[in-house]
């Protein structure tokens, strides 16, 4: 078990929130423009991070267990609070990607078509993005469109021998300064 610790974000997600799940080995998440971490680890890695960027939000999370995680703690309470954060308010319409969350949230089960836009909320797993998703989801952002995505980078890294930067997910993220 990771000891974590959780920051604040004002109207956030961390409202009450005293407990989430840690799976595994969660990864970094890095943040090099304007974001905010949102849970670190006792070394001040951040696990969570979030950022507003232009109409949209993003918040990445370090490990992609964590979405079948959300009956750990207060993990569900978190991912919930995340997604209506994202949508500035209560989430008109949620979309995930690992279907017995989309359950939890009350959402769609599936893959985004990224066409909506404020007021929306897309859940996804990093691992399943492609190459035709990277314009998607940035369009989806910039127009307003709240993305929560999660990712085990280390592990990706590892089982494909590349660098990071060539990470789909990172390719879609990188203009808004988080991956």
């Amino acid at each position: 078990m990771h000891a974590l610790l959780f920051l604040a974000l004002a109207a956030g997600p961390l409202d009450g929130v005293k407990t989430i799940a840690a799976p595994g080995s969660p990864g970094n998440v890095v943040m090099w423009k304007v974001g905010e971490p949102l849970v670190v680890d006792r070394d001040g890695r951040v696990m969570v991070g979030a950022v507003e960027t232009g109409a949209g939000r993003i918040i990445a999370i370090g490990h992609n267990g964590f979405l079948g995680s959300f009956k750990t703690g207060d993990s569900g309470k978190f991912l919930q609070q995340s997604v209506d954060w994202l949508a500035f308010g209560k989430a008109s319409k949620v979309i995930c990607s690992h279907g017995e969350l989309a359950g939890f949230l009350k959402g769609q089960s599936g893959w985004p078509d990224w066409r909506g836009g404020r007021g929306e909320g897309a859940v996804v797993d990093a691992h399943q993005v492609k190459p035709k998703d990277v314009p998607a989801i940035q369009s989806y952002v910039r127009g307003g469109g709240g993305l929560l995505i999660a990712a085990t980078g280390w592990g990706w890294q590892q089982g494909s021998g590349l660098s990071m930067d060539q990470f789909d997910a990172n390719k879609a993220l990188a203009p808004f300064g988080i991956g």
